[in-house]
Order: C-alpha cells, then sequence, then structure tokens
C-alpha cells in the first residue's frame, strides 16, 4: 500500500545587502517547471524559484533578486546561468551559486506575450511564448546577453529543442525544423515544416532518445529522425503530459482523472506498466533521480519514491495561501495575524515562523477585515454572514459566537467590512443593508455592552460605510465603498452626543478605504483615486460639524498609486500609504516623499521624491502594520508577507543625543538602495544634512536642488548623481531652526 508522507521543511531565505533589511515571504500554491543542473533541482513556481539539493530547499524571492514572484519556466544555460522566466517574458538570472547576476526584460518591453519555454542549446538560449521565438546569445565584450534574432510569425510555440544542430518548434500551425547555424531565424519560410504529424497536434515536449527524439504529443508519441516523423502505436490518440528516460525506460504522464505515471521500453515492445498515479492535476512535468520522481504539485514540488512506494509532499515555512487582505500585530507583540478570504494564521515575530496550524471555517468565509480586542480575541468582519468573534485559547483561537444586527423580520444580509479600535480599546464596527439605504454603526464596549447607532441615508449616513474610524479626539469617521472598493457617495464625521451618533456627511470624494489622523492635526483620507486630506488647523475646526467641503483637499500628484488601500502614521508623523503600486511615504513636514516599490517598476520619470526598488513582491499593497516595537514595516500582498527594517521605525530612546547612527553599516551601495539615519528623539528638529569626505569635501547636500533630508535617508549619490566610492563618510543633521545645533555620524560605504 502507498504511503504519504508529510515533511514540512523551513525555507532557507537568501538575503542580499544590495537592497536592503528586506525579508519577504511568499506564498507557493503552485509548481510549473522543473529541471536538474548543478547536483540540484530547481522548480519555478508562482511563489518564487526553489533550489532543492536532495536535503534542504532553498528558495529565491525578491529577497534575493527575483524580478518578479512568478516562475513559469527554468533553465540551466551553456554557461551555467539559470534562467527564472516570468510570466510576461522577463527573465531573473543567477548564477550556479545562488547570486543575481541581473534580469532580462527585452521581450516584456517590446509587446505583451506570455512565456512558455525556455531552452538553451550549446550555443544559444531560446525563449518560446505564445506569439514570438527569441534566441539570446552571450557578449562576452560586455558580459551580457543580447537578442540576436526574434520570429513574429511562428504563433503559439509550445517547445522548443536543438537536436543534432537542428532547431525543432512546435506552433499550432505544425512543426517547424531549421539549421541552428542559420542566422535568419525570423522567417517563417526559412523553416521546414516536417509532415507526418496528424492536424492540429501539439507537442507537450521534445525528449531527446539516443540519435532519434520523441514529440510526447496532445495525440501520442511520434518518433523524429531528421525530418522523418514516425507515429508510434503506444498510446495512439491519447495526450502525453511529459516524459523522460531512466535506466533505458522510458516514463511519461498522462490525464486519466487523475494523473499516472507509466514507464515502459523507450522502442515501445512491450506494454506500458502503471507507477503511481495522484490527484494533483499540476503534476504533469517531473525528472527522475536516484531512483526517486520528483514532480511539479500544488506544493510546489513533491516526490515518489518508486523503491519504496512513498511520496512526499514538500512544504515551506511560507503563507499557506495567498491573496492576503489584512495584518495586524498583536497585543504582545509576538505574532502577526493574517487574513485571507477563508481564514487567518500566524507568524511568529521573532522566529520568522509561520504558525502550522491556522483558524480555517465556513463561519468566516468571505472575511475581509478583522481586529484584536484588548482580551486578545478576534473579530472577523464577513461581507455576508456578520462579525464571528473568535476566543483566544491557550492554543489558538475558538469560535464563540456570531453578531447579525439585524430585526427579527428583515430577510436581507447584514455586511460587516469596517472596523477600528478607540483609544480606550471599544471596537467600532460598520454594517450595511445591500437592499435598502439602512445603516448601522455598531460600538462593542470594554464592559461588554454594546451600542448600536441605526441611519438611513436621509438622516446624514453614508449610504455604505465600509471604513471606520475613531481618532483621539472621539471623532468618528465614516468613508463609504463598495466591495471592490469602487465609489459610493459619501465621507461622514461626527461624535456620540447624549446616545446619538451626530453626524456631517460630504459627498462626490470617490470610494473612501482609509482614514486616519496625524499628530499635527492633519486628517488623511485613501480612496480609490488617491487621497485627499484635510488641515484642520489652517480650517479652524474645534467640532465636527465646523468642517466645510472647501476644506477636503486633494493631492494632485504624489503617492505612487491612486488607489489607496491603507493609510498608517508613525509615531515620527510620517505618513505610510499603501496603493496598487507599491508604498509611498510622505515626510512628517508634508513636503518630501518617498516611495518604495517592486524592481519591476517602471516610473518614466513621473513621481517626485526618492523611488527605492525594493523586495516587495508585488505591486499592490493591501496593508501595512508598523511595528515601531520591533523597529519595522509589514507589507501584505496577494502573494505574501513583507518584512522591513527602516531607521524611521527604529526605537530612539538608546542613541546618545549628539549622535547618527546608521542602517545598514555597512553600506552596500548600488546606487539604488537607501541607507537610512537614526538619531535621538531630544526635541531637536533635525531635518537638512550633509555628507563629506573625510578630506571635508561636500559629497552630498547644500542649498536650492542640492538640498536633502535625513529623514529620507541616502542613496549613496553625490550632488552629480555618480555613485561614491567606497570608504568613510561623515554626516552632519541640522536643527531646522536653529543651524548652530547639529548631530553627526559616520557612514561606512561599500561600492558594489
Amino acid at each position: 500500500m502507498k504511503k504519504t508522507i508529510l515533511i514540512i521543511l523551513l525555507s532557507i531565505i537568501l538575503l542580499k545587502a544590495d537592497i536592503g533589511d528586506w525579508r519577504t515571504f511568499c506564498s507557493i500554491s503552485q509548481g510549473n517547471d522543473l529541471i536538474s543542473a548543478n547536483n540540484k533541482i530547481y522548480i519555478a513556481t508562482d511563489g518564487g524559484l526553489i533550489e532543492f539539493d536532495g536535503a534542504a530547499n532553498d528558495i529565491y524571492d525578491t529577497d534575493n533578486g527575483l524580478f518578479k514572484i512568478n516562475t513559469t519556466a527554468v533553465e540551466v544555460d551553456y554557461r551555467n546561468i539559470v534562467w527564472a522566466g516570468h510570466s510576461d517574458c522577463s527573465i531573473s538570472l543567477f548564477d550556479r551559486n545562488g547570486n543575481s547576476v541581473g534580469y532580462l526584460s527585452d521581450i516584456e518591453e517590446y509587446g505583451s506575450f506570455n512565456l512558455n519555454r525556455i531552452y538553451s542549446s550549446d550555443n544559444y538560449v531560446y525563449v518560446a511564448t505564445d506569439q514570438i521565438l527569441v534566441r539570446y546569445s552571450y557578449n562576452s565584450t560586455f558580459d551580457k546577453y543580447d537578442v540576436i534574432d526574434s520570429n513574429l510569425m511562428t504563433g503559439n510555440i509550445s517547445d522548443i529543442i536543438v537536436h543534432e544542430g537542428n532547431i525543432y518548434m512546435s506552433t499550432t500551425g505544425g512543426i517547424y525544423m531549421i539549421s541552428e547555424s542559420n542566422q535568419n531565424i525570423g522567417y517563417l519560410d526559412n523553416w521546414s515544416l516536417l509532415t507526418g504529424f496528424d492536424t492540429f497536434t501539439i507537442v507537450n515536449k521534445f525528449l531527446k532518445v539516443g540519435d532519434r527524439m520523441l514529440a510526447l504529443t496532445s495525440n501520442g508519441i511520434y518518433s523524429i529522425d531528421d525530418s522523418t516523423v514516425i507515429k508510434e502505436t503506444t498510446e495512439e490518440g491519447f495526450e502525453i503530459l511529459w516524459g523522460t528516460v531512466y535506466n533505458n525506460e522510458f516514463y511519461y504522464t498522462k490525464n486519466m482523472g487523475d494523473i499516472i505515471f507509466y514507464k515502459t521500453d523507450f522502442l515501445f515492445d512491450n506494454t506500458a506498466v502503471p507507477i503511481f498515479s495522484t490527484d494533483d492535476l499540476i503534476a504533469k512535468r517531473f525528472l527522475i533521480e536516484d531512483n526517486i520522481i520528483h514532480y511539479i504539485s500544488n506544493s510546489g514540488f513533491s516526490s515518489y519514491s518508486i523503491a519504496n512506494d512513498i511520496t512526499v509532499d514538500y512544504t515551506f515555512n511560507l503563507p499557506a495561501e495567498k491573496g492576503i487582505k489584512k495584518i495586524k500585530v498583536t497585543k504582545d507583540n509576538s505574532r502577526l495575524l493574517y487574513l485571507t478570504a477563508f481564514g487567518f494564521r500566524e507568524f511568529d515575530m521573532f522566529s520568522e515562523e509561520f504558525n502550522a496550524e491556522f483558524y480555517r471555517d465556513s463561519k468566516i468565509w468571505q472575511a475581509k477585515n478583522f481586529i484584536e480586542d484588548n482580551d486578545e480575541n478576534i473579530y472577523v468582519c464577513t461581507w455576508s454572514t456578520g462579525i464571528a468573534k473568535l476566543a483566544k485559547t491557550s492554543d489558538g483561537y475558538d469560535f464563540q459566537q456570531r453578531y447579525l444586527f439585524t430585526g427579527p423580520f428583515d430577510s436581507y444580509v447584514n455586511v460587516h467590512p469596517g472596523v477600528c479600535k478607540d483609544t480606550r480599546g471599544n471596537l467600532w464596527f460598520t454594517n450595511f443593508n445591500n437592499s435598502d439605504l439602512d445603516s448601522t454603526i455598531v460600538k462593542f464596549n470594554t464592559d461588554g455592552s454594546i451600542n448600536s447607532y441605526a441611519y438611513s441615508i436621509a438622516e446624514g449616513v453614508p449610504s455604505n460605510p465600509f471604513n471606520i474610524y475613531v481618532d483621539d479626539n472621539d471623532w468618528v469617521w465614516i468613508g463609504s465603498s463598495s466591495e471592490q472598493f469602487n465609489a459610493r457617495d459619501g465621507l461622514s464625521v461626527g461624535k456620540v452626543i447624549e446616545g446619538s451618533l451626530v453626524l456631517k456627511t460630504f459627498s462626490d470624494l470617490g470610494g473612501i478605504i482609509s482614514t486616519n489622523r496625524d499628530n499635527k492635526d492633519f486628517v488623511w483620507i485613501g480612496t480609490n483615486n488617491g487621497i485627499k486630506y484635510i488641515d484642520l488647523n489652517y480650517s479652524n475646526v474645534d467640532e465636527p460639524s465646523d468642517i466645510e467641503s472647501s476644506d477636503i483637499m486633494s493631492i494632485v500628484e504624489g503617492p505612487v498609486g491612486n488607489m489607496i488601500y491603507d493609510v498608517e502614521i508613525s509615531k515620527l508623523n510620517e505618513k505610510w500609504f499603501a496603493t496598487d503600486k507599491g508604498v509611498s511615504v510622505l515626510s512628517q513636514d508634508n513636503i518630501r516623499w518617498r516611495h518604495y516599490v517592486p524592481k519591476s517598476y517602471r516610473d518614466g520619470g513621473r513621481l517626485e521624491g526618492d523611488v527605492i526598488y525594493s523586495a516587495l513582491p508585488d505591486n499592490a499593497i493591501t496593508d501595512i502594520e508598523l511595528d515601531e516595537i520591533n523597529g519595522i514595516a509589514i507589507f501584505s500582498s496577494y502573494n505574501g508577507i513583507t518584512l522591513f527594517e527602516g531607521a524611521s521605525l527604529v526605537n530612539r530612546e538608546d542613541i546618545p543625543s549628539d549622535e547618527i547612527v546608521t542602517i545598514p553599516s555597512p553600506f552596500i551601495n548600488d546606487g539604488n538602495s537607501i541607507m537610512t539615519f537614526i538619531f535621538s528623539d531630544d526635541g531637536n528638529n533635525y531635518n537638512s544634512a550633509k555628507i563629506f569626505d573625510l578630506n571635508g569635501r561636500l559629497i552630498k547636500g547644500g542649498t536650492g536642488n542640492n538640498a536633502f533630508s535625513i529623514l529620507n535617508g541616502w542613496n549613496g549619490r553625490d550632488n552629480n548623481g555618480n555613485i561614491v566610492s567606497t570608504g568613510i563618510y561623515q554626516a552632519v543633521a541640522y536643527n531646522d531652526t536653529d543651524p548652530t545645533i547639529k548631530i553627526i555620524g559616520k557612514i561606512a560605504v561599500v561600492r558594489k
């Protein structure tokens, strides 16, 4: 009887200093391709590239230099460079030691294509897509790969191979052949169309078998010798998904409801014998080493021992599910809770390990938001089944109660998308009815009592109150939005007066997703079309009723993206905005921007401020947590969770008042990374800064366009934009109101 063993391997996250102190954890839910090279197996997955040496896994993601997270094809070329191809045909490159050596974006920038295969011969690397074939050659003079030829006449190329000096490619128009020495592969008439294939035959894999070649296709197996094609009677009419030759036997897979692995002799003299099967329909591609079949699967990859009849499914120290919506650091700062559509899971902040157990139940399906009360219980807000209270236990959480705020004769389904906690620990929820415009704002008090404030839109509450925020002055801010953050008419602000929630409503503001108030009495409103704000001091506002529509201002140019999913305020009064294109941070004086974007981001010079190419695994950042006790910013996204250690979040109480500390130290300078400064919070308003070399020569800073703020860090470039050399530099920061007051620190720079 077949035995199945579940092995949990902690993934080894390879950190690289050139992109700062970033740690990225991306969910893997599907393997896409795999190869064997350099005594290792490389597996392309939708959560990064896995390197497996037979005992341990290394995972390459964005903090290792992976250009994008989703990898759909992998190949090791004739120079021993690992090519990790992304779905849009951009390619990340690594040497055999796992060091990032760059990326290629030629095809991605040329047009919109989908990657199918990457194949390396002894001379070239071929990239096959759904519309184009591209041939790369290594340029030793400039140490780079160049596109030397391409063919836009191919249509969809399912596979490509070079055999005995000829290139073979499978397209929807048939299988074509051309000599690899031909310098013009871009003209389809230069290719020969092979005859002998059934009409509409699609090759899933070309396979070399000695001096001949097999084509494993949508309707059986074909043998190819030069331009001669013979259809084998074995498996005639069946789709053969993948295959390989091992110990002089031919192994292949078919979809027969389950994926079944077979073997036969590679001359097809004997009847094929089934080896094992799996109901994991991803398990199409495989390879065999040391009598073990390694195949792609829903966990990334799995293995089957032919000798022992044992299946091994590998899992990793990574998020269990994609689609992370909300994150929250627990009250004791030891754990991070993250929410998907079906449940939530814990992440240990100190060991940086994901808990194997997580709460998943139909009671919280369609979960959209959650919050922790002062007793560490969790309240999960759903779009259709009310609010679920999960009580904290010694080993996790147990469902305790559901709250539905509706009358006994109401037939509609309640919606509870918004939640916040006020300064006293009371929880506030929004609830609206999809059938009419009645809405309810509910407060769970710390003493166990519940207040319910019911209104209709005619009485001054927005029609779909999605977002709720209660500031330090007990002002209640309510913003409207649909489930997909589309515009709904209304921003309301008010207070509880004599047991009633008295609100003032403003219209035409778009879909409001997040609201926050900083320590200088600016209210920041994140919408589906940018950032709006209210300066309560400038507007001379003492009560919510004093606010006028003219007080609500829009930031025209500022954040990297227009969809603002979250607004967070740090203790330094920096404003952190989670957007659909990255994270933007506005300085405490509301003047300077810095933007954290994925390495694949292309700006085109639009943004103002520092653009920092980072280890974010996605464009869209769904939530931000500023864990200022541990000194990290945490970002959630569809693909996973990212931890970023930034100086503006570090506890500064133990730093001497006359010193500047730099992070990281030494600073690995590639011209894109940002070195950050931390200094004592002694009440001095340090902002403008200058950097000198040890000879006293001004390197960075000054007046006019050369001025820069120590609060935004330094990218390792001088005033002319040149990357500075390895050495020791001196940073001097000046008090904005009294330039005679200054602090000094040293910077150790290593030029990359």
